[in-house]
């Protein structure tokens, strides 16, 4: 099947018109493209979020000397947690935070939990002095130093148990 001339022809300027809006297009979007990264470098940035600093000291309630191995959770006012710190044996830790009302949540395997509230403003220091007292027991108890002396102690109750049971 054969084209006739005036076909031939309409598909000849059919092509260079769409040529003609593919180059304007391409033109176009290196021009935005060019333009938006000049503009990035030109016009200062928004300014950030206000952030302020939260310094997190933590110690023995009894000999007063810095405790590390210490968690710090960092919450909201309605308990969602910001994030998570961990204190070295140095006995504090800097966080940056946004400005803001926040919950922590001081934690040791050997002493009691403890929370503090604090408020965080923007460019300043905010400082929290926790003293952690040892975990109380139940009275009369002797709780062991670590998990593998309960671990100990309980094998050597069923060991116990069972030469009772044999006799």
């Amino acid at each position: 099947m054969a084209l006739s001339e005036e076909r031939k022809k309409k598909i000849r300027t059919l092509r260079k018109r769409i040529s003609r809006v593919q180059a304007v297009v391409g033109i176009a979007a290196g021009i935005v493209s060019v333009g938006g990264f000049v503009y990035s470098f030109l016009v200062p940035s928004a300014p950030g979020v206000a952030q302020g600093n939260l310094v997190t000291v933590v110690q023995d309630a009894r000999s007063k000397k810095p405790l590390g191995d210490v968690t710090v959770e960092i919450l909201t006012d309605g308990d969602a947690v910001v994030t998570t710190i961990s204190i070295p044996a140095a006995g504090h830790a800097q966080q940056r935070l946004k400005e803001g009302g926040y919950k922590l949540r001081v934690s040791h395997p050997r002493f009691a939990t403890e929370t503090r509230k604090v408020h965080v403003l923007a460019g300043q220091t905010a400082e929290v002095r926790v003293a952690l007292s040892p975990r109380a027991g139940p009275v009369g108890s002797t709780s062991p130093a670590s998990p593998g002396q309960a671990v100990d102690q309980g094998v050597g109750a069923m060991k116990r148990f069972f030469r009772e049971l044999g006799k």
